[in-house]
């Protein structure tokens, strides 16, 4: 048992120590009708802490400053300013622009992207060769939250635009979850912009 115990945390400890690589990206079609607007979008505001950024012992988080090549921030803002120039939702977006005709500002409310221990995990040590049964182990959790803000020339606010998607999966030691876990957080992620621009399109009126 002491062994068990031992080999656990060693296990645990280099699972802490290992780091995943992630990028936030958006895979999403066509917009259905574009907006003939040009538009400046600032970077947008980062709301969450950064305990709940960090990697739970035993697992992963794909907003670990391990896990991400720049600022959170940067990298969603840039993901949207992509998606939205490839698709036509506007006529042109991007960062800086001389005479935009909105200005859109935004937030990260949430943006989980994890893989840590069950409950199960913990309270079967003791028993591990129940593992073997398919009990769950691992899990994912999935939590994506954004807010983009729309404002015209005079200041004026034009609408406001929420997109949410969260999830969570059960792992047994046969699966792997940790390798999928930067697809499956960019599936939440394009749940929640794909949410965003079905609003804005809905919105178009207010555009003209």
């Amino acid at each position: 048992m002491k062994n068990k115990i031992i080999l656990l945390i060693c296990t645990l400890s280099v699972m802490s120590c290992a780091t995943i690589s992630y990028t936030p990206k958006i895979a999403l079609d066509v917009s259905p009708k574009t907006i003939k607007k040009t538009i400046q979008i600032e970077n947008l505001i980062d709301k969450m802490d950064i305990k709940s950024k960090q990697k739970p012992f035993g697992g992963y988080s794909v907003t670990d400053k391990s896990s991400l090549a720049g600022a959170l921030s940067l990298e969603v803002t840039n993901a949207i300013v992509e998606d939205f120039n490839a698709n036509g939702v506007f006529s042109k977006i991007s960062k800086r622009e001389e005479n935009p005709d909105f200005t859109i500002k935004g937030e990260i409310l949430n943006f989980k992207g994890k893989y840590r221990p069950t409950t199960a995990y913990w309270l079967t040590i003791p028993i591990d060769l129940i593992w073997f049964f398919g009990v769950p182990v691992m899990k994912d959790e999935i939590d994506i939250q954004i807010k983009l803000s729309v404002f015209d020339k005079s200041g004026k606010l034009v609408g406001e635009y929420y997109g949410n998607s969260n999830s969570s999966k059960l792992y047994s030691m046969y699966n792997n979850g940790m390798l999928g876990l930067p697809v499956r957080t960019n599936r939440g992620f394009t749940e929640a912009i794909s949410q965003i621009r079905e609003k804005i399109i809905f919105d178009i009126d207010k555009f003209n």
